[in-house]
């Protein structure tokens, strides 16, 4: 069989929204500032205009100058009169927008008695930004919350009902084995905090097999507990400088063994959040930076404090960070603030980088270096004018000791729905090409599991990332977004995030090439995957619809000798759905559906381009 022969299709028929009604009148400004309203209070200073110099969508849009912000968020606002909202209703918001500053911001506001929020991070150019919801109540205003100094152009508000019915429309997803595109470490997640809670519970074993068995982790993320006590005169793990360290230290070797032995092939990333206080400005673990001598940063000091970790942790991390967060403090916890170069009071997290990895690079099973975990993609605390992630990767292209670069996507993703145009992950895929990158830390109370799921898409496909580390991957019992909560006395319980990972991590695992697999809409999102070793494809699709309509999926196996499928509902997850040779799979809105399938390569069938073998057919939902 040639291979370039090789195509798998399935189609996904859909009702498409073609001509759906505009519920914002006067979106376009096309009769000025007619139906909206422009206030500054609380000193807030802004200057509203329409502006026609900057052409698009017909040459008029609104321009918002920001010059001096209130007290509140809210002090600078537009608000529009009003639309025909229906409490419970599904819609979607899009317009188009520019700033001034890449990075800047604008906060989108749906308010009568409640109150909801989307915040969109901008460019310099125009770009469409979009965000789905659900209505809280009848006759919600729309209001823009300007928070940010700056000049903004918007333009073509719209808001449409989902599920409204127009021409009817196809969406068709086809794989494609022979475009490749990242091959795949895998998906994970992280142990930190309350870490011992599992180390001394008695389902201990029940608890570690459900992580490290079942859901099939090819990921496992530590946080550095090495803060001796009286370092660094001190470097024994007797004693740690905050005492309840040490059982986190103790259950962090234990958790590695465990992991281990269930599962040999995981790879174990160790995180540092910060050197000990003996090394920081302000002698605290929290906020403060590192600390000078003679006028000079102590890089070399913090150089042999990775190297005592390395030595003193009691096991031996596949890649490791020698600092999450670089760009980020918080007196809440340990952190320790860098910059790209060194400045009077900051010093250079490159030079501490190249530092580590020339003290270790000849070590005996010497840990991968990732280039930072930078806490967002977006704008940098520290200088709005700056990207977090690009102003500490730029310093690090071609760094021999660079693994991965790492990434964090809070400040990006806001209730669920990605807010931020798709720009900033491509960015890492794009200009960041020399090494591949991995997203080691994110989760939301904000996001529930099925539209977790679609979090996760978006990133593997626009950023092109090789792996994907959820945050709680076990947290107390408070944590509604922890894939297993866990009680003081050692109980457990099993949330629906820990199948919305299982759908993702039980059949891709490292060596996994992520194909092409073309086709989405703002709802629906699929992946696929074809195994190291091949004769086998993952498919991945998430529904993030809030109608209740069905997704009929007909499935026409040709060329596949087996296949295993999995669906996840609020309340009802990962059930083995049955299905012979030509079946069909209800898919609900909010759900994720994994499939897996072996396929015979000398197969007739398989060997017909666009050939359709798998076909979709929904009911409305969201269109394309």
């Amino acid at each position: 069989m040639r291979a370039s022969s090789f195509i798998i299709g399935f189609s996904l028929i859909l009702s498409q929204i073609a001509v759906s009604q505009n519920l914002i009148v006067n979106g376009g400004f096309k009769e000025g500032f007619s139906k909206w309203k422009n206030l500054t209070v609380n000193g807030a200073k802004a200057t509203f205009s329409i502006d026609t110099t900057d052409e698009h969508k017909g040459g008029k849009a609104m321009s918002a100058e920001i010059s001096v912000l209130g007290s509140n968020s809210w002090d600078a606002q537009s608000i529009h009169s009003g639309w025909a909202s229906e409490k419970d209703q599904e819609y979607t918001l899009q317009f188009w927008g520019k700033a001034s500053n890449a990075g800047e911001s604008v906060r989108i506001v749906m308010q009568k008695s409640t109150f909801v929020s989307y915040d969109f991070e901008m460019t310099t150019d125009w770009e469409m930004y979009e965000v789905s919801f659900v209505a809280q109540e009848d006759s919600l205003q729309l209001k823009i919350h300007f928070f940010e100094i700056g000049s903004f152009l918007s333009n073509d508000f719209s808001i449409t009902r989902v599920g409204e019915n127009g021409d009817k429309g196809k969406l068709t997803f086809v794989i494609n084995p022979i475009i490749k595109h990242q091959e795949m470490v895998g998906f994970g997640g992280s142990m930190a905090w309350y870490c011992d809670r599992v180390t001394s519970s008695a389902k201990k074993d029940e608890i570690t097999n459900l992580l490290f068995d079942e859901l099939g982790l090819d990921i496992l993320r530590l946080k550095n507990w090495y803060y001796p006590k009286g370092y660094p005169a001190i470097t024994s793990t007797d004693e740690m400088e905050v005492s309840w360290f040490k059982k986190h230290f103790d259950a962090s070797k234990e958790l590695y063994s465990i992991a281990k032995n269930i599962n040999p092939g995981i790879k174990v990333l160790l995180s540092s959040w910060g050197p000990p206080s003996a090394l920081k400005s302000n002698g605290a673990l929290e906020e403060g930076t590192l600390k000078k001598n003679n006028d000079a940063f102590m890089y070399d000091e913090f150089v042999q404090y990775n190297v005592d970790v390395l030595d003193s942790i009691g096991f031996e991390p596949d890649w490791f960070g020698i600092q999450n967060e670089q760009g980020f403090t918080t007196s809440g916890w340990t952190t320790c603030e860098w910059r790209p170069s060194e400045s009077v009071d900051y010093p250079s997290f490159i030079t501490a980088f190249n530092g580590v990895y020339n003290e270790i690079k000849y070590r005996p099973n010497k840990p991968l270096l990732l280039g930072g975990e930078s806490e967002n993609i977006g704008t940098a605390a520290w200088n709005k004018s700056l990207n977090a992630f690009s102003a500490f990767a730029n310093e690090l292209k071609g760094n021999e000791g660079l693994f991965a670069y790492g990434f964090h996507l809070y400040n990006y993703y806001n209730s669920g729905i990605k807010v931020s145009n798709k720009s900033l992950l491509n960015m890492i895929r794009d200009d960041f090409e020399d090494k591949p990158s991995i997203m080691t830390e994110f989760s939301s109370t904000d996001i529930d599991w099925s539209s977790m799921a679609n979090v996760i898409q978006t990133t593997i496909l626009e950023s092109n990332a090789i792996g994907y580390v959820y945050w709680q991957l076990m947290w107390d019992e408070n944590a509604t977004n922890a894939i297993v909560q866990v009680k003081s006395d050692g109980s457990y319980t099993v949330t629906g995030y820990y199948y919305l990972l299982k759908h993702f991590a039980k059949y891709v695992s490292e060596g996994d090439i992520r194909i092409e697999l073309k086709g989405s809409s703002a709802s629906v999102k699929g992946t696929a995957y074809l195994t190291n070793k091949g004769g086998n494809i993952t498919i991945i699709l998430t529904n993030n619809s809030f109608l209740d309509e069905n997704i009929e999926l007909n499935l026409t196996i040709g060329g596949f000798t087996e296949y295993t499928v999995f669906q996840s509902t609020e309340g009802d997850y990962y059930k083995k759905v049955l299905v012979t040779a030509i079946d069909s799979i209800k898919v609900p809105a909010k759900s994720i559906i994994t499939i897996n399938a072996k396929y015979d390569v000398n197969s007739s069938s398989v060997e017909t381009e666009n050939k359709d073998n798998f076909m979709v057919y929904p009911n409305l939902i969201q269109g394309i």
